[in-house]
């Protein structure tokens, strides 16, 4: 299957915490680091700044199920939009040339809010294959959400 450019993923669940607070924890490192427990981890997190600021960068190896090593990844803030609740990230790293990602709360209710991910991917041939990652690493992800805003909410 020949892919002539990126795929798109995008994933969103609905969680029991107001978007304010959802949003605050979005933008902590250690929110990363407990959504993505388990299926990975970040050698070098502990590097990382404590919060997500715009033009700063993240370094770290990739380790798969926390013992099979990976490749380096890159992780660069775009922009963080406050009265959107909106993050984007420019990130790459082994095969994948681009990962574009924008993580979104979205109010429903007073404690209630739709967090989703979209992830632009390009990694050559591999894109379809590393498409379908992302669609089981952010459901992995947003079911980890899922069971932080209920102590949240």
């Amino acid at each position: 299957m020949k892919v002539s450019g990126p795929m798109i993923a995008r994933i969103s669940t609905d969680l029991d915490a107001p978007a304010g607070r959802v949003w605050a924890l979005l933008r902590r490192k250690e929110t990363l680091l407990y959504v993505t427990r388990g299926l990975m981890r970040f050698s070098g997190a502990e590097r990382w700044p404590e919060e997500w600021r715009e033009d700063k960068e993240a370094v770290g190896r990739i380790w798969l199920f926390h013992v099979i090593p990976g490749w380096r990844h890159r992780i660069r803030l775009v922009s963080a939009a406050e009265e959107r609740h909106e993050l984007r990230t420019e990130e790459r790293g082994g095969p994948v040339e681009v990962w574009n990602h924008r993580l979104q709360v979205t109010p429903l209710s007073s404690g209630h809010s739709r967090y989703t991910d979209e992830i632009e991917i390009r990694a050559g041939a591999l894109t379809p294959v590393v498409w379908a990652f992302a669609h089981v690493f952010y459901r992995y992800r947003q079911a980890r959400w899922r069971a932080l805003a209920k102590v949240l909410g």
